[in-house]
């Protein structure tokens, strides 16, 4: 086990359930007692946000969260010297951009746990990729529920999927798409976003 796991178990976040701790210690290890700027997407019980407090012990992290079910209590008990958690829609630039006025960009790393529909994944990577350095990471978590969980035409179980006969909209195809061609085909980005992100 390692210590990532160690953590995420103790915070009681799901990370470890899913995987993902495999994965980030092998990217973050390296890194974790740099000064880093980091920001998750999707605060729900402050799990991730504890462990990746624990984690990186001399970086400042940013958790966001529109606040659907995370308390503003939640978010209040989490911060400290090196956490700052502050309401965010991530399906709204404009949302995003008042977040950035406010505690501008920069981040080493950016990790979307948030609300996993298409949409609200695909307006926050295009708007937040210029706002990564060079050489950081940008991590949307959980792609692949959609295709797991699709099953009726009830809105919440298509993880806002609004194509239903081509998923065209489905961020993991979009992602595909990026890798195998080099192009960038979002209907929720801007010709900007998806330039700058290719390039």
């Amino acid at each position: 086990m390692n210590i990532l796991e160690e953590i995420a178990r103790k915070t009681k976040t799901d990370k470890y359930q899913h995987g993902y701790t495999d994965h980030y210690s092998n990217w973050f290890e390296p890194i974790r007692h740099e000064k880093l700027k980091i920001l998750e997407i999707g605060i729900y019980a402050g799990s991730s946000i504890r462990m990746w407090e624990e984690y990186f012990p001399n970086s400042m992290i940013y958790g966001v969260d529109n606040g659907r079910i995370c308390s503003q209590e939640i978010m209040d008990s989490l911060k400290s010297d090196r956490v700052i958690t502050h309401h965010v829609d991530q399906s709204s630039r404009e949302s995003l951009q008042e977040f950035i006025d406010t505690y501008g960009g920069d981040f080493d790393i950016i990790v979307d746990d948030g609300h996993h529909f298409q949409k609200h994944q695909q307006i926050s990577w295009g708007f937040l990729f210029p706002y990564l350095k060079q050489g950081g990471l940008y991590i949307i978590e959980d792609i692949m529920l959609p295709c797991e969980r699709y099953k009726t035409n009830a809105y919440d179980d298509r993880w806002g999927i609004e194509d239903v006969d081509n998923f065209t909209d489905l961020t993991l195809k979009v992602l595909i798409n990026l890798i195998a061609n080099n192009k960038l085909n979002s209907p929720y980005m801007n010709e900007e976003e998806m330039n700058h992100i290719e390039n």
